[in-house]
């Protein structure tokens, strides 16, 4: 499901009132690592799932051009 989404989501699995959203930073070998966003359940980031969604894998491309692995796919 998170390969098929692109993200992955966490509803208080750790913290009871925390929420998560995570997209990979990919790299020559595949997922090198992760950009997570976590949030307090009551204080949303402004804007729906979707745009942060695009703006975490907008951010983890950066990441992976500046650490010279390449693009996100």
């Amino acid at each position: 499901r998170i390969r098929e989404r692109g993200y992955a989501s966490s509803e208080g699995e750790k913290l009871p009132q925390a929420r998560g959203l995570a997209v990979p930073i990919f790299g020559l070998r595949g997922v090198e690592g992760s950009l997570t966003l976590t949030y307090p359940r009551d204080r949303p980031p402004i804007g729906d799932i979707e745009s942060i969604i695009d703006r975490l894998q907008s951010g983890s491309a950066r990441i992976a051009r500046a650490l010279g692995t390449g693009a996100n796919r």
